[in-house]
């Protein structure tokens, strides 16, 4: 394994060079690197956004740019990009995190499309919550009922993900609920929706500051 640091400007092109000096063949690559996190944007520190902005984004796109020519040289090879059911919403309190996040579906989608013909297939993964670390399980029970119905174990996320991408399937939403919630998006006059996701994400804040 190779340990780095992804938010520095260097971090992507590390992994790409210590890929090729061991001289791995390779026919996947996972972007599931990210910063969460919940904050008042105007009190943040900018590094807090930075950090946001050069993983979420920056990382994913360079990783993908680096080993797109290797995942060409297969007969079949998959990219699966890891977004957040947050990409469907503006949520407030998240700014930089939910707008990183519906980067990297569109960015997916668009180069889903791009490679169509090619032995590359695209696929994006948008959670909910996902019960990682402490910090992310604190945030999820801010939330009450509703945040445990809808959350799910890394291990039930990866086999429904992997299982979705090597059927070739773009878009994987884990859980019924979820998918539920985005009808309702559409559904749901936006000044609405955004009462609510103020309401709901500012008790995360009360959690974390």
């Amino acid at each position: 394994f190779l340990e780095t640091d992804l938010s520095k400007p260097d971090g992507p092109e590390l992994v790409f060079n210590w890929v090729r000096e061991k001289n791995y063949s390779l026919n996947m690559l996972v972007n599931n690197a990210g910063v969460a996190g919940t904050t008042i944007f105007e009190k943040s520190d900018p590094d807090y956004s930075d950090i946001r902005i050069m993983v979420n984004i920056r990382a994913l796109v360079l990783l993908t740019r680096y080993f797109l020519p290797v995942l060409r040289k297969n007969e079949e090879a998959f990219i699966l990009n890891v977004s957040s059911l947050s990409a469907f919403f503006s949520i407030p309190y998240k700014t930089v995190y939910s707008a990183s996040k519906s980067f990297v579906l569109n960015f997916s989608r668009s180069l889903r499309y791009e490679l169509k013909g090619s032995p590359v297939n695209v696929s994006v993964v948008c959670p909910n919550g996902v019960r990682t670390n402490a910090g992310t399980h604190a945030r999820i029970e801010a939330h009450g009922t509703i945040a445990r119905i809808t959350t799910v174990s890394p291990e039930l996320l990866a086999k429904i993900t992997i299982e979705n991408m090597l059927k070739g399937k773009f878009l994987i939403i884990p859980l019924r609920i979820n998918r539920l919630l985005l009808i309702l998006q559409k559904i749901i006059p936006t000044s609405i929706q955004q009462r609510i996701l103020t309401r709901e994400f500012r008790k995360e804040v009360s959690v974390t500051q």
